[in-house]
Formats: C-alpha cells, sequence, structure tokens
C-alpha cells in the first residue's frame, strides 16, 4: 500500500528540473477547473474538488501575484498545499510540465510519470489499477 503523499511527491521530485527552466504565464481558478499556462505555451489543468474547499474568502492568499513567477512555485503546491486547491494549482503546472510522448496523440496526464502498475494500492487501500 502506498503511503499518502508518494504520488505527489514521486511527480514533483520528475518535474522539478523541468520547472525551474519555466515562468508561469497564467493561473486561472474556477468552480471546477484550474488552468496554468506557461511561458513557452504549455498549459494544464485539473479539476477543484469544491466540496473539500475550507469555506473562506483567502484560500490561496497569494492569488493575484502567480503570473510571471517562476513555476517552481506553482509546483511546490503539489507537495506542500495547505488545502485541495493548492494541490490542485501544484496538480495543474504538474500537467502544464509534463511532455507527452512522441507517439502520443493526447497525453497530458499527471499520472504518465508515475508508472503505475496493475494492482497497485493507493492510500485508501483500494486498487489504483484494477489487475485486469
Amino acid at each position: 500500500m502506498l503511503k499518502t503523499g508518494v504520488i505527489l511527491n514521486h511527480l514533483y521530485e520528475r518535474l522539478e528540473s523541468s520547472a525551474k527552466n519555466r515562468i508561469v504565464a497564467d493561473l486561472r481558478i474556477g468552480l471546477g477547473y484550474i488552468g496554468v499556462r506557461l511561458d513557452n505555451g504549455s498549459t494544464g489543468i485539473a479539476a477543484v474538488l469544491f466540496d473539500a474547499l475550507p469555506h473562506d474568502c483567502t484560500v490561496v492568499p497569494a492569488a493575484g501575484s502567480f503570473a510571471g513567477s517562476p513555476a517552481t512555485k506553482l509546483l511546490q503546491y503539489l507537495v506542500a498545499g495547505k488545502n485541495p486547491l493548492e494541490i490542485a494549482i501544484g496538480l495543474a503546472c504538474a500537467n502544464a510540465l509534463i511532455k507527452p510522448p512522441a507517439d502520443a496523440v493526447d497525453d497530458r496526464e499527471a499520472t504518465t510519470y508515475l508508472d503505475l502498475q496493475k494492482g497497485s494500492k493507493g492510500s485508501h487501500g483500494r486498487a489504483i489499477l484494477s489487475p485486469d
């Protein structure tokens, strides 16, 4: 069984060096999705888990200050986010950093880097990928 945070930490480690060379061009937070656009035109999205968000006006105190900042600032939320919205910001940035395989038609999902095998289990004890 995987411990909580293992997948996010692994993803962060794989993408940290790529993030050092990128600048955030735009970050948009909507009711259903977060979108990140980097200076090279790459984009990534992540779902907002609306029901899990804190009911507070300042969920992300740094809101409005991300454009022009290093992508590492957003990617850091993947492992150090204090709430589901910050973690989703990190995941959207990760999705923008992932380069699809050369033969991929449309494969920009973060789990591309995780090398999950059939039967792998998450921290909740349920299978991430079914055995068949």
